[in-house]
């Protein structure tokens, strides 16, 4: 099994996100993933607030497309091989926001967290790995991994691990 390291740090995030793509030059077989992400205050809001943080991971059959004036691309997976998600909710107090089962994402990631108005405690990580994975990689195929904020305003870094053969 061979490994590829990558790290990406994002400064001022504030209700934005972006990319980071790379182009695969060999065939081969996606074995797993590690990824840890991480959301830091930088500057004490004037008001308290959540910060929200998603990472996804994909694997695409051809360079992303990034629509003009758009600061991020939102990759629309195909539909994983599942019948449409159905949702149960007995309290019709409780909000609910839900997606489709999608196929594509070797990975995952949400952070959220709490700012205090004094900044402390506001940091948040989390560190995932998903390991046993079978999926196949032509040459020409690109690995994207996409950052979206939304809230307080931060930075963003991640650090990350490709295992493949």
């Amino acid at each position: 099994m061979k490994t590829a390291s990558f790290g990406w740090e994002l400064t001022n995030v504030s209700n934005d996100g972006a990319d980071f793509y790379s182009k695969t030059l060999n065939p081969g077989t996606i074995c797993g993933i590690e990824l840890d992400v991480a959301f830091m205050v930088t500057k004490v809001p004037a008001a308290a607030g959540f910060a929200e943080v998603l990472c996804t991971s994909v694997i695409m059959p051809a360079m992303p497309v990034f629509p003009p004036g758009s600061q991020a691309f939102y990759y629309t997976p195909p539909q994983a091989d599942f019948a449409d998600p159905q949702f149960y909710v007995p309290n019709s107090t409780i909000g609910s926001h839900a997606y489709a089962l999608s196929g594509g994402v070797l990975a995952a990631v949400i952070l959220k967290t709490w700012v205090a108005t004094t900044g402390v405690a506001s940091e948040t990580h989390r560190n995932v790995v998903v390991m046993g994975l079978n999926i196949p990689i032509v040459a020409g195929n690109y690995f994207l991994l996409h950052l979206d904020h939304m809230g307080i305003a931060g930075d963003i870094e991640v650090q990350g691990v490709l295992y493949y053969q």
